[in-house]
């Protein structure tokens, strides 16, 4: 089996947004629905996390402009993050 290495862009990215395997998850959870918005509580019962630790994440992520947060305290993957 041979590896492939990782996409320098792809790196940058991972170093500069995500810390933790946790926030891994949640980018990718709400990533892959776009169009949704996500409370808190469904974020963590989806992964069975922490639920501060999703909803930091989730705040950081909204801080760097790859997550969106609504009145409600939902929140929704946003592709117009920071030129990565």
């Amino acid at each position: 089996m041979s590896v492939t290495p990782v996409p320098e862009d792809i790196r940058r990215f991972l170093i500069q947004h995500v810390q933790s395997i946790a926030q891994l998850e949640i980018l990718l959870l709400v990533s892959a629905s776009p169009e949704r918005w996500w409370m808190v509580k469904e974020v963590n019962k989806s992964l069975l996390s922490n639920e501060a630790l999703v909803e930091k994440t989730l705040e950081d992520f909204t801080k760097s402009g790859l997550a969106r947060k609504s009145d409600a305290g939902a929140y929704q993957f946003s592709s117009a993050g920071e030129n990565w």
